[in-house]
């Protein structure tokens, strides 16, 4: 059994939180509001997260360095958490425009 280190995951969250506000902050047409762009950014923070720790290497246990770990995830959280909040963004606008 695998152990699984928390301090990545809650990097994740918190970079995904962050992307998500700044891109909320950035566009004023998203509109979804700060706890909707911070749902919307830990979850993209995490998916981009574990997805930046996986292409670079950085998830296998014992040939990475901490600073490693901690770039991979708070670049690829702040990144996801930014696209996937900008995404809801414009799927929100696309449907007021349909209703």
């Amino acid at each position: 059994m695998t152990s699984v280190n928390i301090l990545p995951v809650i990097i994740q969250l918190v970079g995904g939180a962050i992307g998500g506000n700044f891109v909320n902050a950035a566009c004023s047409r998203i509109g979804l509001g700060c706890i909707m762009s911070s749902l919307t950014g830990m979850l993209g923070g995490e998916i981009g997260g574990r997805v930046l720790l996986s292409l670079t290497g950085s998830g296998a246990a014992g040939n990475t360095s901490d600073v490693q770990i901690f770039l991979a995830s708070l670049l690829g959280g702040t990144a996801g958490g930014a696209v996937i909040t900008a995404l809801a963004g414009w799927i929100k606008e696309m449907l007021a425009k349909i209703f």
